[in-house]
């Protein structure tokens, strides 16, 4: 392997990554959507959802994301309280939005 490959070896690293984080991630978004329609019109935030998943909260926010882009979950505009202080948005399935 040559010492200057000009981040070659990098870019395939880190495809490789993301190939093997895919199905993973799959199933996340499975879960979340699961945990959004068993909690109806009061929704969840993304703290709830890291909870409900046994996931860490930073885990659990690429799979929030993901779910608002796509339109399977929506923030109406409802904040709730965190452990931290803080206030964060609910999010709750397109199903139980009026």
């Amino acid at each position: 392997m040559s010492l200057f490959d000009y981040g070659a070896t990098a870019q395939a690293t880190r495809a490789a990554a993301h190939a093997a984080a895919l199905p993973r991630q799959t199933d996340r978004i499975a879960r979340a959507e699961e945990i959004l329609l068993a909690r109806g019109a009061t929704g969840c935030t993304r703290h709830d959802l890291a909870d409900a998943m046994g996931l860490p909260l930073q885990s659990v926010c690429s799979v929030a994301l993901r779910l608002l882009r796509e339109g399977v979950a929506s923030e109406p505009g409802m904040r709730r309280p965190t452990p931290s202080g803080g206030t964060a948005a609910v999010m709750v399935h397109v199903e139980f939005i009026k």
